[in-house]
């Protein structure tokens, strides 16, 4: 597949973080204008790197306030290009043991479903009352769910269930915004980076490690590459009659009942 994305302004929360990091220099990299979001000052370092490149914006929001969200997309959004969110805003990393408290529980719904949710409805409002971010009626949005929805890999209880609900909201919202912006989840499995949970269980739990991934049935970890594929597949045009779906991509874990 032969993918240009020179007419597109691609917007990623979470675009600081590992993965979306590495889906920003993939973007940029196919000639696509990039606009990273983020609210967390967790990866500050990385604040002063490109930050003269001409085809890369990063900009501090806040996700759980609507009105700064909205204002911050509508300023950032470019006429007469494609304009998309891709979000890989989430964490499945909760503090204490179960049950956990009330303050817990709200906070991880809070980053994992409710920002999440203004994300998505933010962007596809502001393109729905504006055609010139949408010309050719082809904007597409991505977000990053887990396999934790629907299989058992000993995540919190909690994470599934706003990933889930998650998956659900915009499974629903894909009929609303309908034929003029498409939207879809991704589900990866264990996806390896240097400072996430699998890039800190093989540097701490070697063995732990090794026996997860003898348990997948294509034997090795994901990597941002293996998944990063689906995102570029999903916003672009090859993907235009698929909507309102979630796409696994877990080296077969989903499919070993």
């Amino acid at each position: 597949m032969n993918f240009d994305l020179n007419n597109y302004n691609i917007f990623i929360a979470g675009g600081l973080g590992e993965i979306g990091s590495y889906l920003a220099k993939e973007f940029i990299s196919l000639n696509a204008k990039v606009v990273i979001l983020y609210s967390s000052n967790k990866y500050f370092e990385r604040l002063n790197k490109n930050q003269s490149r001409q085809d890369l914006k990063i900009i501090k929001t806040n996700y759980s306030d609507c009105e700064k969200l909205s204002q911050d997309i509508i300023d950032n959004s470019i006429k007469n290009k494609t304009n998309c969110l891709v979000s890989t805003v989430g964490s499945g990393k909760m503090n204490g043991d179960y049950p956990f408290s009330k303050e817990e529980v709200l906070r991880i719904w809070e980053i994992n479903y409710f920002y999440n949710r203004n994300l998505a409805t933010a962007v596809s409002e502001i393109i729905s009352k504006d055609d010139n971010f949408n010309p050719e009626g082809k904007s597409s949005h991505v977000f990053t769910s887990s396999i934790a929805s629907k299989k058992n890999v000993n995540a919190p209880f909690e994470y599934c269930a706003s990933k889930a609900a998650l998956e659900t909201f915009i499974k629903n919202l894909s009929n609303h915004i309908s034929p003029l912006q498409r939207i879809n989840t991704i589900s990866p499995g264990h996806i390896f980076t240097d400072g996430g949970t699998w890039g800190q269980k093989k540097k701490n739990y070697p063995f732990e490690f090794k026996k997860v991934v003898n348990e997948i049935p294509l034997k090795r970890i994901g990597y941002c590459k293996d998944i990063s594929f689906m995102y570029l597949f999903l916003l672009s045009n090859y993907s235009s009659y698929l909507t309102g779906s979630n796409i696994i991509i877990d080296g077969g874990i989903s499919a070993n009942q």
